[in-house]
């Protein structure tokens, strides 16, 4: 006969105490079961740090290597040597490719052509002169000529040694000054230098190794009209 009432915290026997342990049971299979199938899936996964690589002993290491950074082993380093390199043959010149060593291929563009280098003056120098409204007659025209149609005020040569010094003042249009001087002295091989402008001024330098020619132009005198200067520096020889 069941009793009506039990003291509290008492388990009846025979009804909640077995099926309790029946519910433990079933959840520890279950967690087994789920803990096997998870340690399954890892080990089936790619970088899984347990899987050996091909090539790899026990420890995980590579066949042929040794640990700290030592070289392979003479059979590795044999099979990745490449063979060496043929010796040139010496008979033989080196060849270059049209268009080789970054040139494009054809021929290639002309250069310009200076002319050989000449004796300016020649000894003896003359001596030293000086005229108005016209050349001396010892002035070096074929080197320094007025420009054509200027109308000449005075010239004038000093010479020291193997150095002739000569002058000339002229009156003629500055653009027409400067345009026959480059032309003239680029005939003759003289370098140009960079004109100068000052004032309304320009000056230019042209130089032949130690000689040198220096033409002024754009001066304007009262009563003579626009000016220009030559002073040259011409040395005897090469």
């Amino acid at each position: 006969m069941r009793p009506e009432s039990l003291p509290s915290g008492t388990v009846e026997r025979g009804s909640r105490q077995p099926q309790t342990r029946r519910v433990l049971v079933f959840l520890g299979l279950v967690v087994s079961v789920l803990l096997v199938a998870a340690g399954m899936i890892l080990s089936r996964m790619p970088g899984n740090s347990g899987a050996q690589a091909p090539g790899e002993n026990g420890q995980g290491i590579a066949a042929g290597e040794v640990p700290g950074g030592a070289v392979p082993t003479e059979t590795d380093a044999a099979s990745n040597t490449l063979p060496p390199a043929p010796a040139p043959d010496q008979s033989r010149p080196l060849e270059v490719p049209p268009g080789g060593a970054g040139q494009p291929a054809g021929s290639l563009p002309a250069s310009r052509v200076l002319p050989e280098p000449r004796a300016l003056l020649s000894l003896p120098l003359p001596d030293a002169d000086a005229a108005e409204d016209r050349l001396v007659d010892a002035f070096p025209q074929e080197l320094v000529p007025p420009v054509p149609g200027s109308r000449v005020i005075s010239s004038s040569v000093a010479s020291s040694g193997n150095t002739l010094q000569a002058g000339l003042r002229a009156a003629a249009d500055p653009a027409a000054v400067l345009e026959f001087y480059d032309g003239h002295f680029a005939a003759l091989g003289f370098q140009p230098g960079a004109p100068e402008t000052a004032g309304g001024v320009t000056t230019a330098v042209f130089s032949y190794g130690d000689s040198s020619v220096t033409v002024t132009a754009g001066g304007s005198v009262p009563g003579t009209g626009t000016e220009y200067f030559v002073f040259a520096v011409l040395r005897a020889g090469l």
